[in-house]
């Protein structure tokens, strides 16, 4: 039998597995929850903590991109309208032309 593990623990290891797996995959599978409370709790967090992972890496993907001089293009992938690349490429562009500025 398997020791009790605390909720906090629990939601902690389950979302350190979604950070994890959006580095290595670039991208959160949408897979059907496994049935029973905790089993659910763990998916929600390695869910979230995977896209919260997947939107830091597409963010700072779009400052480099701003940096060197890119232009800011919306990801074709991107789910839901949110896409952090675009965003943070494009506010980190208007800072380096006011940065110019002066």
């Amino acid at each position: 039998q398997e020791p009790e593990v605390s909720v906090s623990e629990l939601v902690k290891s389950c979302c350190e597995t979604g950070g994890k797996w959006a580095s290595v995959n670039g991208r959160c599978n949408s897979t059907e929850p496994p049935t029973g409370d905790r089993r659910s709790v763990c998916w929600t967090a390695q869910q979230q903590c995977c896209f919260s992972s997947l939107k830091e890496s597409q963010c700072l993907a779009g400052v480099k991109a701003a940096q060197a001089g890119s232009l800011c293009e919306e990801d074709a992938s991107s789910k839901c309208g949110i896409d952090s690349f675009k965003e943070c490429c494009s506010c980190c562009s208007l800072g380096l032309q006011l940065h110019k500025q002066g």
